[in-house]
């Protein structure tokens, strides 16, 4: 048998399609990064969602610190309120002007310095 010569148009013909075949799987590669870059950063559980979701995390946090705390200090409130006569009779005077039978009232009036 005998072999054929290649032709030198057969082997430029191999060696386009070969560069033609690589350029395109380039093209799909990059295409495909392309694509998971963007899914990764910014797709619903992306690096953007995470740090919005954390710092959402953050507040919710805070406030529920904040809220604790005013709790407690509605639960001495309460306890002063129900147990506490020296708080129930300051509290009356204080905020409702209320006085014991005998006591007098003053109302301290400030002048209002002249302009």
């Amino acid at each position: 048998m005998l072999k054929k010569k290649k032709s030198p148009k057969t082997l430029r013909y191999k060696q386009k399609s070969i560069s033609q075949k690589k350029r395109i799987l380039r093209g799909i590669s990059l295409f495909v990064a392309t694509v998971l870059i963007i899914i990764f950063f910014l797709g619903d559980h992306g690096v953007y969602q995470l740090i919005k979701i954390n710092m959402e995390r953050k507040k919710t946090q805070n406030l529920i610190a904040e809220l604790r705390l005013e709790k407690e200090k509605l639960e001495k409130e309460k306890y002063n309120l129900e147990n506490n006569d020296d708080y129930l009779k300051r509290l009356a005077r204080e905020k409702h002007g209320m006085v014991l039978p005998g006591e007098k009232m003053f109302k301290v009036i400030e002048k209002k310095p002249d302009n």
